[in-house]
């Protein structure tokens, strides 16, 4: 891969979409841009999209963490409204008012 851009950019796309070699988006994008900087313009337009296919990813894992941590919330939410319903139970059996 080393200054031959067609090359570079055919490797790219190996490690875009993990033909051969493991699947990496981050080598492919340094591949596509190495390739890019020679002229290749067909490079510059794969790094483009798997840029967009990356900050898509990295979007939908921020999503699931934000869901995680809300569905973490939800749940601790859940067990103090138990807990204090057990509590005002626990209350009112050994303390009735008269």
């Amino acid at each position: 891969d080393q200054r031959h851009p067609d090359g570079q950019c055919s490797l790219g796309l190996c490690y875009a979409m993990g033909r051969g070699v493991e699947q990496d988006q981050l080598k492919s994008l340094e591949l596509f841009h190495a390739a890019a900087a020679q002229g290749n313009t067909g490079a510059a337009e794969f790094a483009r999209r798997v840029q967009e296919s990356v900050s898509r990813a990295q979007e939908q894992v921020r999503m699931r963490d934000s869901a995680a941590a809300e569905e973490a919330m939800l749940a601790l939410l859940l067990e103090v409204v138990q807990l204090n319903s057990l509590f005002r139970h626990r209350q009112e059996v050994c303390h009735p008012q008269e």
